[in-house]
């Protein structure tokens, strides 16, 4: 059970990679911005599979979820990506990059500071 739990992370972040650019056929070009659009419900969707995949890994391998700090970081990055899925506003998926990686830099910093 444990090393399942382990292994369905590293496969949702697998399928995350594998989401975010399209495959180049040819010599067509490629937009971006519709691949995106038509791929971020998926993504959205993994992306909380992968934090319910680290809550659950949590869960099993020590008997217990994490500190409430750490569920907390966890629950507000499923919501922004839940609101990806829910959103096609540019504004919100422009700031979403940004949000997610100063969210992450104060993820580490508050939580990993000190070394156990």
């Amino acid at each position: 059970m444990q090393f399942a739990v382990v292994l369905v992370q590293v496969i949702a972040t697998y399928m995350l990679a594998a989401l975010v650019l399209p495959d180049f056929e040819g010599d067509h070009t490629i937009d971006l911005r519709t691949h995106y659009f038509r791929q971020i419900r998926w993504f959205s969707a993994t992306a909380v599979c992968v934090l319910l995949a680290s809550l659950a890994k949590d869960l099993v391998l020590s008997g217990h979820l994490p500190a409430p700090l750490n569920v907390g970081f966890h629950v507000f990055f499923m919501a922004i990506w839940l609101g990806a899925a829910l959103t096609r506003r540019d504004a919100y998926h422009y700031a979403l990059p940004l949000l997610t990686a100063c969210a992450f830099c104060a993820y580490i910093v508050l939580l990993f500071a000190r070394l156990q």
